[in-house]
């Protein structure tokens, strides 16, 4: 996967830690959003318009807490520490998840704002190419094989 991640410099792990976890949230959403993009660009052969349904789909906070649960065992001690403040944030109402997906879906965008604020690119993928692997890949041939069962119906 090439992205973009490692263009950047390094900030000061102490000025990381400082921040909002809320703004390192909104930085891993968009960190998240374009490994994503970046995964289903290489994956699937299909118009635009499914490229961002199958996109909004997996970065939904329900898919996103599901993504969460599957690298908690894998997290350093660092790393659960910086999930533990995204998931403790105030945050507004969730809408179309659940109070605990829209926390966890926040913990997740907080971790991956600070991996990449850290410049951490190695450890994103390496989260990534796990939820990708076990998750992500389902979703899309969940998605791509209902459409293609729609299609014949019609």
């Amino acid at each position: 996967m090439n992205i973009w991640i490692d263009w950047r410099t390094k900030t000061e792990k102490q000025k990381i830690l400082q921040k909002n976890p809320l703004s390192l949230a909104y930085l891993g959403d968009a960190v998240y959003e374009v490994m994503v993009r970046d995964y289903i660009m290489n994956c699937c052969d299909v118009k635009t318009s499914k490229m961002h349904k199958i996109t909004v789909n997996i970065v939904s906070a329900p898919a996103q807490s599901k993504a969460l649960a599957l690298i908690s065992d894998m997290l350093t001690n660092e790393e659960k520490i910086m999930v533990k403040k995204g998931k403790n944030s105030k945050s507004p109402a969730p809408k179309g998840a659940t109070f605990t997906e829209y926390s966890d879906a926040t913990a997740l965008e907080t971790l991956f704002g600070y991996l990449s604020l850290s410049g951490q690119g190695d450890r994103l993928k390496d989260l990534f190419a796990i939820i990708s692997e076990n998750q992500i890949n389902h979703e899309v041939e969940s998605l791509l094989s209902n459409w293609q069962a729609s299609e014949t119906n019609v």
